[in-house]
């Protein structure tokens, strides 16, 4: 049973409409944002633990842990695969993914870039527009960008119903590949689980 930082002097039913929340007496100071997600049941209510339940926050067994990049983690639970990044984490349930796929593509946005960047300044220092090594600075720079656009990189596709969301990864390794597999392979047996 959950302890309090201190020992109120009487307990007073909140609302009878929610038999299960209790609050402290108004003499003494109370917390509610701290302690109102606090619930005390009584000793009669039992769940059955076999089943995961949507409203009861359970600890999931982690099936397989992968880097994706230096700062990126995939995760992939019973319930959950799971992006974790620096700052968040990104939580996906395995009932709304339709797959999870493995992609080589370029990258357009530098490609553009450097295709539109490069003839320019190398048609600006030709006829004088620009002074010689700062166009060809930027030709360079504008080459550096195709080239990197046009090597490309892999990605991770998590396909939904309407929509895909794409995740960088760093190389194609066997790991990343077979934890794609069993993904795949928990979504299905999920879905022929709730037909």
């Amino acid at each position: 049973m959950y302890q309090l930082p201190f020992q109120p002097k009487k307990w007073t039913r909140h609302s009878s409409s929610t038999p299960y929340f209790f609050a402290a007496d108004s003499s003494q100071s109370l917390d509610f944002r701290e302690y109102k997600r606090r619930v005390i049941r009584p000793h009669f209510n039992y769940l059955n633990y076999s089943h995961y339940y949507d409203w009861l926050i359970q600890t999931e067994p982690l099936i397989a842990k992968l880097l994706l990049t230096y700062s990126q983690t995939l995760l992939l639970t019973s319930k959950h695969l799971v992006v974790q990044q620096p700052h968040r984490k990104m939580l996906f349930t395995l009932k709304s993914i339709q797959s999870v796929s493995l992609h080589y593509r370029k990258l357009l946005f530098p490609l553009i870039i450097g295709g539109i960047l490069a003839p320019l300044c190398a048609v600006s220092v030709w006829n004088n527009l620009m002074y010689f090594w700062l166009g060809i600075t930027f030709v360079l720079f504008g080459l550096s960008l195709m080239y990197y656009g046009w090597l490309g990189t892999y990605q991770l596709d998590i396909q939904f119903d309407t929509y895909k969301i794409s995740y960088f990864a760093d190389q194609k390794t066997p790991e990343l590949e077979t934890m794609l597999k069993e993904t795949n392979l928990l979504i299905q047996k999920r879905k022929a689980s709730d037909e």
